[in-house]
């Protein structure tokens, strides 16, 4: 939930409204029509025709990401809607013409397969054509017949006239315990009828320490203990109110919760508010075990972020211990002591890249010795393809003790996904022999929506017969 004030004297006081379905981003059109987009997942879209007083929600596909909506005058607004289908995603693009009460489907393309997190970046023209998406670092512009690569991931599209866009990009790299973030502001076109020059706009950095100065042992933490669990698990992108995991834990069927510690790649860490050391007690007495994850620099060769650790061995080596260091502090820091597993949250990279796996060996390699070193238990969360290739044994001196497999199998789409493959936790992409023994969780039903108590959450489904952390 969040929180919707309104002004009606230029900001001198103002009206708290009733309490909105979700914190999302929100744009009005006028005093009393407006759109909300829910987060942390933009799953959900809703529209208010009475200035916030009330809210009802907009469904224009069964399983979809939704961009906020574009308002244009008399009454005409059109949003983007990533329809999420594992074989064929598409982009779709709807209008309405009467606040949001009724919707016409004008335009949709089809997206390569793959897995969105987020709404597919759009610029939509008023007529309700989709003019240009961004896949990744690429522009792809419908009408002008070609793709346009950008210095970044592309985050937003706008409408620069006379022919050009602007788009905001966004790249990083880390060094050492060093991590900088670049956004640019870029236009494409605009510059004779049929050039497609990019120019850079405006460039803004930031810099962050992603090694936090390591604290002392949490002496109250050692109550908690590493077990092996054979149950079912959710993942969600940010942790639950208190009051939403006591409702999950008594009406689904899961003992296994993920919680987010943090890293410069953690996407949703500017909604994570309710994860600290009392939640994690609150949620341990209701039954739950945990699953610690933390998400820092991605691979090299990641084509989808913006974080990523080093090409050189010797950079990625430190980069990994420094990461390891950084996630046993945020373990510390919510009471979980010595013994509780912490998984790295490794995204699936292209496997047919020689410099980037030896890379990510080394990063690897220095993470397990680095997270063992501390008295903690070294996890890797990832594709099992990329398990085979560069993090088991035989491939690194020190692999993780732990592994925790996304490997789904069942579409985001379905609504029904039963776990096949009881404690064994296999994948036909890795051999079982590699983290045998109560060492394995498996992701198998990625990007759904669930209802338990009453309570909606967007999240991937696992089972388990490896470790997690409990009291």
């Amino acid at each position: 939930m969040g929180a919707l004030l309104r002004t009606t004297d230029g900001g001198d006081s103002w009206e708290r409204l009733p309490p909105p379905p979700t914190a999302g981003r929100f744009v009005f059109a006028d005093p009393q029509r407006g759109f909300l987009q829910s987060a942390p997942i933009a799953d959900r879209l809703f529209t208010t025709p009475d200035g916030g007083d009330s809210w009802y929600q907009v469904v224009l596909s069964d399983i979809a990401l939704y961009d906020l909506p574009v308002v244009h005058e008399d009454r005409i607004s059109t949003v983007a809607v990533t329809v999420l289908d594992d074989d064929t995603p598409a982009l779709y693009s709807f209008q309405t013409t009467d606040g949001g009460i009724s919707w016409q489907l004008v335009d949709f393309i089809d997206l390569p397969a793959g897995h969105y997190y987020e709404p597919v970046p759009s610029l939509i023209t008023l007529t309700g054509d989709l003019f240009a998406y961004g896949l990744g670092n690429s522009l792809v512009t419908r009408f002008w017949g070609q793709e346009q690569p950008l210095s970044g991931v592309i985050l937003t599209l706008a409408d620069a006239g006379a022919d050009a866009i602007w788009a905001l990009v966004a790249s990083g790299e880390c060094e050492g315990d060093r991590c900088r973030r670049t956004w640019r502001l870029m236009a494409v076109g605009g510059v004779g009828q049929d050039s497609r020059t990019t120019r850079e706009l405006l460039n803004r950095s930031q810099e962050e320490e992603s090694t936090p100065v390591r604290s002392a042992r949490d002496s109250d933490s050692a109550s908690t203990q590493a077990i092996v669990s054979l149950d079912y698990g959710f993942d969600t992108c940010a942790a639950p109110t208190i009051e939403d995991m006591e409702k999950w834990k008594t009406a689904g069927p899961f003992m296994d919760a993920n919680v987010y510690l943090g890293g410069a790649a953690y996407a949703c860490r500017h909604i994570q508010h309710n994860l600290d050391a009392n939640w994690v007690t609150a949620v341990f007495a209701q039954g739950w075990r945990l699953i610690p994850t933390w998400v820092g620099p991605q691979a090299p060769c990641w084509p989808h972020g913006t974080i990523k650790f080093s090409t050189n061995l010797a950079l990625a080596r430190d980069e990994g211990a420094a990461q390891a260091v950084a996630a046993v502090n945020g373990a510390r820091s919510i009471g979980l002591g010595d013994g509780t597993p912490i998984y790295y949250d490794m995204e699936q990279y292209p496997a047919n890249n020689p410099a980037c796996s030896s890379a990510v060996r080394a990063f690897v390699d220095a993470w397990s010795v680095g997270i063992e070193d501390q008295g903690y238990v070294a996890g890797l969360y990832g594709s099992p393809i990329n398990a085979s290739a560069d993090w088991r044994e035989g491939i690194v001196a020190n692999p993780p003790s732990v592994i925790w497999l996304a490997h789904w199998e069942c579409n985001a789409k379905e609504t029904q996904c039963e776990w096949q493959d009881g404690p064994t936790v296999s994948s036909r992409y890795l051999d079982d022999r590699y983290w045998a023994g109560n060492r394995r969780i498996r992701q198998y039903w990625g990007d759904h929506k669930e209802v338990w108590g009453g309570v909606p959450l967007m999240i991937d489904r696992n089972y388990a017969n490896g470790l997690v952390v409990g009291r």
